[in-house]
C-alpha cells in the first residue's frame, strides 16, 4: 500500500502559494493600490448610482466591470480549489488534516465571522485616524450595481472565494504543513498569514497588512477548532458584511 507523499505535498503547497502570490502581484497592476489612490481621487458615481462606487465606465486597464469580473474572480478561486484538491489526491494526504469532514458549528462560525468583521472595521477606522488611505479600491470596483450582480456576488463568488482561500492558506499551509513537517501549527499561523496578506496585493500595502492580521485571527480559529468549513463560513461573512454595509448601505468610514 502506497503511503502519503508528504515531501511532495510540501513542495507543491509552497509552489501553489508562491504562484497565487505572484498572480496577485500581476493583478495589482490592473487595479489602483493605495499609492495611486493617495495621489488622485478616483471618479465615483453620483447620487443616482450605488453608494460609494467607482464609475466603472472607466475601469482599470484590462478589467471588465460587472458580472464578467465577478465570474473571473470566482473562476480563479475555483481553480485554486481544484488544484489543491488535485494535490491532496495525488499525495494521498488525509483530508482531516486540512480540517475537512466535520460538521461546523454554525453559531460559532457566525460569532467568529461577525467578530472578525468588527476587527476589520476597527482596522479601517484606525487607518483613517492615522491619516492613511483605507484599502477599499478593490472592494468598490467589485461592488454590484444591480440585483443580478448582488446575487452572483453573495451566492456564487464570495462562497467560492472564502472556501478557496481557506483551503489554501489555512487547510494546506497550516493543517497540511503541520502534519507534513511536524512544525507547530502556531508557527505556521504566522507564516501562512504573511502569505495571505501578500496574496492581497491588489488592496495596496495597507490592505495587505490588514488582511494579514485578519488571517492570523482566522488561522488561530482553524488551529483551535480544526474545522476548515467553520472558518470558511466566518470568512464569507466578513466579506459579505463588508460589501453589504459599505456598498449596499453606503456606509463610509469618516474622513
Amino acid at each position: 500500500m502506497v503511503g502519503t507523499a508528504w515531501e511532495l505535498f510540501v513542495v507543491l503547497a509552497l509552489v501553489i502559494a508562491t504562484g497565487v502570490i505572484a498572480l496577485a502581484r500581476a493583478s495589482a497592476a490592473m487595479i489602483a493600490t493605495d499609492d495611486r489612490v493617495a495621489g488622485e481621487s478616483p471618479k465615483r458615481l453620483g447620487s443616482s448610482g450605488s453608494h460609494g462606487q467607482f464609475d466603472r465606465s472607466v475601469p482599470p486597464t484590462g478589467l471588465d466591470p460587472g458580472v464578467s469580473l465577478l465570474a473571473n474572480v470566482a473562476l480563479t478561486h475555483l481553480v485554486i480549489v481544484l488544484v489543491v484538491g488535485g494535490v491532496v489526491w495525488l499525495t494521498r494526504v488525509p483530508t482531516d488534516v486540512l480540517g475537512l469532514g466535520g460538521r461546523p458549528d454554525l453559531i460559532t462560525a457566525v460569532l467568529l465571522g461577525v467578530g472578525t468583521y468588527a476587527l476589520n472595521e476597527g482596522f479601517g477606522l484606525a487607518t483613517k485616524a492615522l491619516g492613511g488611505v483605507a484599502p477599499e479600491r478593490y472592494r468598490e470596483f467589485l461592488a454590484p450595481t444591480d440585483a443580478r450582480e448582488w446575487v452572483v456576488l453573495l451566492v456564487v463568488v464570495l462562497p467560492i472565494l472564502a472556501f478557496g482561500e481557506e483551503l489554501l492558506f489555512r487547510g494546506m499551509l497550516v493543517g497540511g504543513l503541520a502534519a507534513a513537517t511536524g512544525l507547530s501549527p502556531w508557527v505556521l499561523v504566522g507564516l501562512s498569514s504573511v502569505a495571505f496578506g501578500a496574496a492581497h496585493t491588489a488592496q495596496g500595502r495597507l490592505g495587505m497588512v490588514v488582511t494579514g492580521l485578519l488571517g492570523i485571527v482566522l488561522a488561530a480559529a482553524f488551529v483551535v477548532t480544526g474545522d476548515l468549513l467553520l472558518v470558511a463560513i466566518a470568512h464569507y461573512l466578513v466579506n459579505a458584511l463588508e460589501f453589504v454595509v459599505h456598498e449596499g448601505l453606503g456606509v463610509e468610514w469618516p474622513a
